[in-house]
């Protein structure tokens, strides 16, 4: 269930951070097979096709005024150096990275089909290291659908990316209903990640709350278009929210309180009272329902800079089958440091082993069948 209905599970958590190291050549023990559930990997050939481009679209132009600003000219370097991102893997005992890179469908469908060739040629050359997960702009209509068909069938990926939104079309809205119908035919799980490239979301970027709450805010907003407006409708949907799905801990009771079942559930909805009292969510019968969804999401635990009030508040009231380890490498973590730091202090969790070896890698392995 959503809700974890015992408190003394926060007080188990409790960190014993790099007690489960092992070993004189400083690897893991093979129990803890690591899969970084978001981790950013661009080809060159992507960066050269955007910078070549001629953009009628804000969107197409925001993606090339980003990657021409000075300013991230070192994160465009890091996110190029595929041998630089297996030496990191290598140094911070990471058997497997999910990579993609959410924001260039801004950039329209020319420069996603390069950067999918790019995704399913790194997989090709190193086996087993790399999970690409495919970009798709949703918003294209039939030219959507046949990119999916193309990155399952003949690039053999395994999983879809899509932006929070793609130029103000969310998620929920009816027009994408075939892009998903697609998506299931073709058992392709999607990851949802912000449009880093965007500063014009909530907040702007002032103090730079567009890298900081207005991310989150999109993130968390969008759970709730999904959770309400798309998993009803298509039961075969698996959904990977980044950042702790934009704070979804913290806001869960809330969004209870306030969630209205629709049409489909069979639910009434005549008795209920918003907002509600959690005892009286349950009462109404709405629980088992709204579990059921929430079931259907994992949340990566990137996000927060490794901050582990945050990993015991979500294992408070997320099951460890729906937690992902990730590190939004090289953005938030580029230092091997901070990096096994963060991986010591999931090791360390006061947790049952099973539940640490699902989060640092299980979760994913079964969802993407491997």
């Amino acid at each position: 269930m959503a809700v974890n209905k015992h408190p003394e599970t926060t007080a188990r958590v409790k960190s014993t951070s790099g007690q489960d190291r092992k070993g004189t050549d400083g690897r893991d023990p093979k129990k803890y097979r690591v899969v970084d559930a978001e981790f950013h990997y661009v080809p060159s050939e992507v960066f050269k096709k955007v910078d070549e481009s001629v953009f009628e679209s804000k969107e197409g132009k925001a993606v090339q005024d980003w990657m021409r600003d000075p300013r991230k000219k070192p994160a465009a370097q890091r996110l190029q150096d595929l041998e630089g991102a297996l030496r990191h893997m290598d140094e911070c005992s990471v058997d497997m990275a999910m990579i993609m890179m959410p924001g260039w469908e801004m950039a329209g469908m020319e420069v996603c089909r390069i950067l999918n060739d790019g995704l399913a040629k790194a997989a090709k050359e190193y086996p087993g290291r790399f999970l690409p997960m495919a970009a798709v702009p949703y918003i294209e209509g039939q030219r959507s659908i046949d990119e999916l068909n193309r990155v399952k069938n003949e690039l053999g990926l395994r999983g879809v990316s899509v932006l929070t939104n793609l130029r103000g079309i969310r998620l929920d809205d009816e027009q994408l209903k075939p892009f998903f119908r697609k998506v299931v035919q073709l058992g392709l799980p999607v990851v949802v990640h912000p449009p880093a490239q965007e500063r014009g979301l909530w907040g702007g970027t002032k103090y730079d709350m567009d890298g900081s709450v207005s991310r989150e805010y999109e993130i968390i907003k969008c759970f709730v278009e999904i959770l309400c407006g798309v998993l009803p409708e298509f039961p075969g949907l698996n959904f990977v929210l980044a950042h702790f799905g934009g704070g979804v801990p913290s806001l869960l009771g809330r969004i209870m309180s306030w969630y209205t079942p629709p049409e489909s559930s069979g639910l009434s909805k005549g008795k209920i009272r918003l907002p509600m009292t959690i005892r009286e969510f349950e009462d109404y019968g709405l629980k088992p329902y709204f579990d059921k969804l929430f079931d259907r999401f994992y949340f990566d635990m990137a996000g927060t800079g490794g901050w582990t009030p945050e990993v015991k508040h979500a294992l408070a009231v997320i099951k460890p089958e729906r937690l992902a380890f990730a590190s939004d490498y090289p953005h938030e973590m580029s230092r091997p440091a901070d990096y096994k730091a963060y991986l010591d202090t999931i090791k360390g969790l006061d947790i049952p082993e099973e539940d640490k070896v699902r989060i640092l890698g299980g979760n994913m392995r079964s969802l993407f069948k491997m």
